[in-house]
C-alpha cells in the first residue's frame, strides 16, 4: 500500500537515510535524491511546504527566512556534488551541516523537525560521500568512524522527537463547542424564525471548531450543522412576532424524546466530523514519523 507521503520531495531524502546510507554508493544516492528537482536553490523550502501543504498548514514563515538560505546552500550544494566531483564541496557542507544541526535543536516547531531530519539525512550522506572519497594524497576513510558516531547521535537527537509531529498535530485542532458563528444559536442549536403562525419550525443543532493551523481567516472554523428537526408539537416552543415569528424552545420540547435524540444523534456526527479531520492530518505525521524512526534505526547500524 503506497504511503501517505508517497511522492514528497521529504519523503524522497528521508528514504535515502533509510535504505541507501546503509549499502550503497553515496554518489549514486545523491543523484537519485535530487534526480527530478530542476530548482536546487529552492530544494528545503520545496520539502517543507509541500509537507505543510499535506497537512493543511500554512508555513511558518519567520523560521523558514531565519534558516532557509543556509538549508538550501546545503541541500544545492550536495545536489551539484556528483557532477563535480569536488571533495571541497563536501568539506564544507560537513562544517556547516554540522553548526545548522546543533542551530535547529533550539527549536520545536513543526517546521523545525522536518526540516531537522532533512539536514540530518544529508549531513550524514555527505559524511558517507566524504569517506568514500579516494585521494592518493589524503586518506578520507577516518570519516567511516565520524559516520557512525554521528547516525547513533542523531538518532538519538531525532527519534524520540519524531512523536513530536503527532503532538503538534492534535494541538492544531480545537475542541467541539457550541457554534457561535452561526446567528441566534443557544445551547447548540438553533431555530429559524417562521413567516405565518401555523408555519411548522425547523431546529437545527450547530457546533464547531478550530483549526489552529488555518491557511486564511475564511477556514479558522469549521463548522458542522446537523439536518433540520421539525418541531411538530405547539407545545414545544413559544412564539414572538416581531417582523417574523421568533421561536423558543421550551422546557417541554427540550426534554422531548425527539429533541434528545436529535441532538445525540448531532453531537455524534459532529464529533466525528472533528475526528476525521484530525485523523487525516495524523496519517500524514503518523507517516512522518514511521519514516523518521525507519531512517533512525538505519542511523543506528552504519
Amino acid at each position: 500500500m503506497p504511503s501517505i507521503i508517497e511522492g514528497l520531495n521529504w519523503q524522497r531524502i528521508m528514504e535515502a537515510g533509510a535504505s541507501g546510507l546503509g549499502s550503497s554508493v553515496a554518489e549514486e544516492v545523491i543523484k537519485g535524491m535530487f534526480s527530478n528537482n530542476n530548482n536546487t536553490e529552492q530544494l528545503l523550502i520545496q520539502a517543507v511546504g509541500e509537507v505543510c501543504d499535506r497537512v493543511k498548514k500554512i508555513v511558518d514563515q519567520a523560521f523558514i527566512k531565519e534558516y532557509v538560505a543556509d538549508c538550501n546552500s546545503i541541500a544545492s550544494r550536495l545536489a551539484a556534488y556528483p557532477g563535480s566531483k569536488d571533495v571541497t564541496i563536501l568539506q564544507r557542507i560537513y562544517d556547516e551541516g554540522s553548526n545548522l544541526v546543533y542551530r535547529l535543536r533550539n527549536f520545536d516547531t513543526f517546521e523545525s523537525i522536518t526540516t531537522e531530519n532533512y539536514i540530518c539525512t544529508l549531513h550524514l550522506m555527505t559524511v558517507k560521500a566524504l569517506s568514500e572519497y579516494k585521494d592518493k594524497d589524503k586518506d578520507f576513510s577516518g570519516y567511516k568512524d565520524t559516520l557512525k558516531r554521528l547516525g547513533r547521535e542523531y538518532a538519538d537527537w531525532c527519534e524520540p522527537r519524531s512523536e513530536r509531529l503527532n503532538d503538534f498535530a492534535r494541538a492544531s485542532v480545537g475542541d467541539l463547542q457550541s457554534s457561535s458563528l452561526s446567528v441566534g444559536v443557544r445551547e447548540g442549536y438553533f431555530i429559524k424564525d417562521i413567516s405565518t403562525f401555523s408555519d411548522i419550525p425547523e431546529l437545527y443543532f450547530s457546533y464547531m471548531f478550530s483549526d489552529e493551523w488555518y491557511v486564511s481567516d475564511e477556514t479558522m472554523w469549521k463548522v458542522y450543522s446537523s439536518e433540520g428537526l421539525k418541531l411538530t408539537d405547539r407545545s414545544w416552543y413559544n412564539l414572538q412576532q416581531v417582523v417574523f415569528y421568533k421561536v423558543t424552545l421550551t422546557e417541554k420540547g427540550k426534554s422531548a424524546r425527539e429533541f434528545l435524540e436529535a441532538y445525540n444523534k448531532a453531537h455524534t456526527k459532529a464529533t466525528q466530523f472533528r475526528n476525521d479531520f484530525l485523523n487525516e492530518r495524523l496519517s500524514t505525521t503518523n507517516a512522518m514519523k514511521e519514516s523518521i524512526l525507519s531512517a533512525c534505526k538505519t542511523w543506528r547500524n552504519l
